[in-house]
């Protein structure tokens, strides 16, 4: 590493200094922005022209648009991860955040008027460089019963009762053909399974399907991170999406719409392996 590199990481580790001073003792106040994108373009359910995304010709036309966030991690310029606890509020609980980006208006009639578009917590004291975070509910959370869940993890419409687990991403649009097509992705673990029969604490899944990304350098004062439907739908043709199972992606192993999405969420696909994942990018605030 030269000179003019290190400076820089110096620069950013002094940046992020988790919104406290050094001489912080107890833990540290952060904030973590996050964008819905499609391209260059801002994710509006009052986009009634859609999107031109994927490879086709048709627009994506937006309906609903949120996710789960876990595990969240900021990182030192010795790679060392530093997890942040999350604030409690009816947006997080259980070491869990949902990002929600509709707004129950325009085309996402069927979602809420509330947003929320951050993450509230706190850190060790420390200098940090870098973001980590997964996409999703850790097991131990994934299988409440909705029913009795404490927010962020009561909303029905991010729980599959089929699969008895969480949707950790809930992405609805519409084709507008000769006749509309929706094309939902919902991303959540498959494959499972209650021990007991109305006991949501033996539930286990064959594919957990949960996906991460890091940046090694991230500036939560200047910088937020957006998920990017242009890059998540580039391989999709949505033009001729319909070859079976439910409309849309529900991460089932078969299901042929799932495999140009998976790996640029950096999950494998069948035969596919799962390499970088390619969705989440870092922009300016």
């Amino acid at each position: 590493m030269n000179r003019m590199q290190l400076a820089a990481l110096a620069t950013v580790a002094t940046l992020f200094t988790a919104c406290g001073s050094s001489s912080d003792t107890g833990p540290q106040p952060v904030a973590i922005d996050f964008k819905a994108l499609v391209g260059t373009q801002t994710f509006s359910c009052a986009d009634t022209a859609g999107y031109a995304i994927g490879t086709g010709t048709l627009p994506w036309i937006p309906k609903d648009f949120r996710f789960y966030v876990s595990n969240v991690r900021l990182v030192d310029a010795a790679g060392v991860e530093a997890p942040v606890t999350l604030d409690a509020s009816v947006w997080q609980g259980y070491g869990v955040a949902l990002l929600d980006f509709e707004n129950g208006t325009g085309n996402c009639t069927g979602g809420t008027v509330e947003t929320n578009k951050s993450i509230q917590g706190t850190v060790a004291p420390g200098s940090y460089v870098g973001l980590k975070f997964d996409v999703g509910v850790p097991t131990a959370s994934n299988h409440l019963n909705v029913q009795a869940a404490n927010p962020p993890l009561a909303n029905s419409a991010m729980y599959w009762s089929w699969t008895t687990g969480y949707k950790f991403m809930k992405i609805d649009g519409l084709i507008n053909r000769a006749t509309p097509f929706t094309f939902n992705f919902h991303l959540g673990s498959t494959g499972c399974t209650l021990a007991t029969p109305g006991d949501f604490t033996t539930a286990s899944c064959t594919t957990l399907n949960v996906p991460s990304a890091s940046f090694a350098a991230f500036n939560p004062t200047t910088q937020a991170v957006a998920l990017d439907l242009a890059l998540l739908f580039a391989a999709t043709n949505f033009d001729t999406a319909d070859g079976g199972g439910a409309p849309g992606c529900m991460s089932g192993a078969t299901d042929p719409e799932c495999a140009p999405i998976f790996p640029k969420l950096g999950l494998p696909f069948g035969t596919t392996p799962a390499g970088s994942q390619a969705s989440f990018r870092l922009v300016t605030k």
